[in-house]
């Protein structure tokens, strides 16, 4: 085990001690930004349709929110061990175009895996639905099947079975923005898959975790109590993501081969 949850929770109300103003003001910047990213999507989905508004809602946020994220999470990271930099440095990985190009290659290649695998989780779901819609025999002009109009309810279990999965298969990614943020010149791939190598041992841990903030993770769909869980659950998760690189490296230490496997750090 990395830590317990309740020594990860208790460290993170320390460290935000003095911080959570900023933490909050962050924040606030955020969620503006999200909200006025959605709200101009949903007035422009009356212009040119919805699919065209979901589209270029998905859009800015791989090429705009994804990065101020990325640059929020930095901020407080950095924040609490004692590093207080203007608000601007919120803007981070917008400051230099090689900053920016870095941090859409790793959100496109994050993304890219998590949707191959969200795809090929929801595949039966996905079949039996079609399967179970008039739509598809209409288009080859057939009558539909006694047995497919039964298919709904299976298609409900595979896409409640399909959301697990994926769920329990991406979650080995948790650890590759931790990574990324903490090494700014080791390979986007590498970051990635070295994600998955270290979450072998921290995998359950991180779940544990999530489940016993999962009260405050529901309260941050109603917004503004977001405000202040974002820069808590943002400690969170850097505490355990810091432990769990460095229970890593202890580990390759341990066998005293470093030309073995790398060592990262997690400064």
């Amino acid at each position: 085990m990395v830590a317990p949850a309740v020594a990860i929770k208790s460290n993170a109300q320390k460290m935000l001690k003095g911080n959570m103003q900023n933490g909050v003001i962050v924040s606030a910047v955020l969620i503006a930004l999200c909200l006025i990213v959605t709200t101009v999507c949903s007035l422009l989905s009356v212009a040119v349709g919805e699919t065209a508004a979901i589209i270029l809602d998905v859009l800015l946020w791989l090429t705009l929110l994804f990065p101020l994220l990325l640059g929020a999470i930095r901020y407080i990271k950095r924040l609490v061990s004692g590093i207080k930099e203007p608000l601007s440095a919120l803007f981070y990985y917008f400051s230099k175009k090689s900053l920016y190009l870095r941090a859409e290659l790793f959100i496109w290649s994050l993304s890219v895996r998590t949707a191959i695998i969200a795809l090929v989780s929801l595949l039966p779901a996905i079949i039996l639905n079609i399967m179970s819609s008039e739509w598809i025999y209409r288009i080859f002009s057939i009558d539909m099947p006694l047995f497919a109009t039964n298919l709904w309810m299976p298609a409900k279990v595979f896409t409640f079975l399909g959301v697990v999965a994926f769920v329990l298969i991406s979650v080995k990614y948790y650890l590759a923005p931790f990574i990324f943020i903490s090494n700014s010149a080791m390979d986007i791939f590498e970051i990635i898959n070295m994600s998955s190598v270290i979450s072998k041992r921290t995998y359950f841990d991180f779940i544990s975790l999530v489940i016993s903030v999962i009260v405050w993770i529901l309260l941050s769909f109603f917004i503004i109590p977001l405000l202040i869980l974002f820069p808590y659950l943002t400690v969170c998760y850097m505490i355990h993501s810091a432990l769990a690189v460095e229970q890593y490296n202890n580990v390759v230490d341990s066998f005293n081969d470093k030309n073995a496997a790398p060592f990262y750090s997690a400064d």
